[in-house]
């Protein structure tokens, strides 16, 4: 029985040193293996090689990206010991390029990277999609303690004004697009996500057929529009009772300098969504502190069916925010009718809202000094 236990123990421990890729800026993609000895230079090269399930441990240091990672198995990638791992993207030039792209496929965690400085329309720091071509839920994806600063149309600039609404850049988006199968499972926490000229986009964006989820204890400040938005309504799976992120958790996360100079711009946002909890949180310093809003028609033969319904809002705290603390509601007039239903907002603190203050540089919002338009609308 002895001997048994013995040689169990050797097959799973050599099974688990073949399961873990090790990536360094000391490595070499064309003469290294993966392993400790001879590590890979590169974190593509590694997700190519790593069977689905199996782990990659990069080294710290600076690793410049130009092409983005594409991961379509289970995987981890996770840093090793406690200095930075850098995605380096200054001189990667091209837009519509997403750095990290997980796609169609579960159980995959990014745990601890720095993404930093891809610039340029279209761009994001991690995405997520679940698109048409998928034939099971998206399954258990978690982001966290990860550092995501400067994506965006724009490098290092919050203020500039973006030419139309088509110029949206995201730090991380996860998209729901198919009609059958949802994004389900998903966890966000604890990244740090800053200094993102994200335009007419966000810098945490869920849209879609998502599905339960989870966002905790992050960061996010210095964003030139929303930090955090959980939407539904837009049509991308063409299905109304799949078509919203809902049964999800927005929940201790820390949100300042969310400031856009094209519109009003929420610290963190519900859009369209069901059966949501934002709870917890603390906004101060951006357009709006919280919003619970819906943008899309609710007749859905003019549109998708935009009521967001059954979201529960408490224990948040709102302050110096510079147009309001909180903005909540539909849209009823002759062309466009939207509406937020069955809605709880209770045991939050607004504080010394209205604040009509510069942040991120804005000095104007819509084309109106910002203290005044506070005043209008706030």
């Amino acid at each position: 029985m002895k001997k048994f236990n013995i040689l169990l123990f050797a097959i799973i421990s050599t099974f688990n040193v073949f399961s873990q890729t090790y990536v360094a800026t000391t490595g070499n993609d064309t003469s290294g293996n993966g392993t400790v000895a001879l590590p890979y230079k590169t974190i593509k090269k590694a997700v190519a090689v790593t069977a689905a399930g199996g782990t990659i441990l990069v080294n710290p240091g600076t690793y410049a990206i130009t092409a983005s990672i594409y991961i379509n198995k289970p995987l981890t990638i996770q840093k090793l010991g406690t200095n930075p791992v850098i995605l380096e993207c200054a001189t990667w030039k091209t837009t519509n390029a997403y750095v990290i792209g997980i796609v169609n496929t579960s159980n995959v965690t990014i745990d601890g990277l720095t993404i930093q400085n891809k610039i340029g329309n279209g761009c994001k720091g991690i995405w997520v999609l679940d698109n048409a071509s998928a034939t099971a839920n998206l399954n258990t994806i978690s982001i966290k303690n990860c550092v995501i600063k400067n994506i965006g149309w724009i490098s290092n600039n919050l203020s500039s004004i973006p030419a139309n609404s088509g110029v949206v850049t995201n730090a991380i988006r996860v998209d729901g697009q198919n009609a059958t199968y949802a994004v389900t499972n998903l966890n966000i926490e604890a990244n740090d996500v800053s200094n993102c000229a994200t335009g007419w986009g966000e810098a945490i964006s869920l849209v879609g057929n998502i599905n339960g989820f989870t966002i905790k204890n992050n960061k996010v400040y210095q964003i030139a529009n929303i930090g955090i938005v959980v939407a539904g309504n837009y049509g991308y799976t063409g299905i109304l009772s799949n078509n919203q992120s809902r049964n999800g958790f927005v929940t201790a996360n820390t949100v300042y300098n969310c400031m856009s100079a094209i519109a009003n711009s929420a610290g963190i946002y519900f859009d369209g969504t069901a059966n949501c909890t934002m709870d917890q949180n603390i906004v101060y310093n951006s357009g709006i502190g919280i919003a619970v809003e819906a943008e899309q028609d609710t007749n859905p033969v003019v549109n998708h069916g935009g009521a967001a319904t059954g979201n529960s809002v408490h224990n948040n705290l709102c302050y110096n925010n510079v147009v309001c603390g909180g903005l909540f509601g539909g849209v009823n007039d002759a062309n466009f009718t939207s509406s937020i239903q069955n809605t709880s907002i209770f045991n939050n603190t607004f504080y010394n809202n209205r604040t009509g203050a510069v942040i991120n540089g804005v000095t104007k919002l819509g084309g109106i000094a910002i203290a005044t338009f506070a005043d209008i609308w706030g």
